[in-house]
């Protein structure tokens, strides 16, 4: 089943404004293609929960799990010397490392969340198909829903398929 994609185009950043205003209004789900970076759209995008956040988390736990692991089972089983009469499991000198690698895979974690929740890499897009869109998206204004919306200010609609 083809989904179709609708593409309207502004000409300045206060139709722009309006046109998200009556979508936020209907609810309803939008990408933004604008010239510059717009503070707008950050305020409509920024309901709900940051997912970057999640992977963070699962990757520092993941991180100081793996840390403890490697370290426990290299001084317990597979290469064990006793120094000092400790225990062969002394995990207080384990932290140091299972701190590093916590922050290393969280980090880890966000730079691989960028990538997934983006759906990066995107060699081809049906909104590249559009006549001029490479022309035009320097100082043109594109916002793009999967619903029928009536925007008056838009100067141009396109209803497009997408792949």
């Amino acid at each position: 089943m083809q989904r179709r994609l609708l593409v309207y185009e502004f000409d300045s950043h206060e139709e722009f404004r309006e046109a998200l205003l009556q979508i936020e209004a209907k609810g309803l789900t939008f990408r933004a293609y604008t010239p510059v970076p717009e503070d707008d759209i950050m305020k409509f995008r920024s309901k709900g929960t940051n997912l970057v956040i999640v992977y963070a988390v699962i990757g520092g736990f993941l991180g100081f799990i793996t840390g403890f692991a490697l370290q426990y089972y290299s001084n317990v089983y597979h290469f064990p010397i006793n120094v000092g009469g400790r225990p062969l499991n002394s995990w207080p000198a384990f932290m140091i490392i299972c701190f590093e690698l916590t922050i290393l895979f969280s980090a880890l974690g966000i730079f691989a969340s960028i990538f997934i929740l983006n759906r990066y890499p995107r060699f081809d897009h049906s909104l590249f198909d559009l006549p001029d869109f490479n022309e035009r998206r320097d100082r043109h204004f594109f916002l793009t829903t999967t619903e029928e919306v009536t925007l008056d200010k838009a100067i141009k609609r396109f209803n497009l398929t997408l792949h």
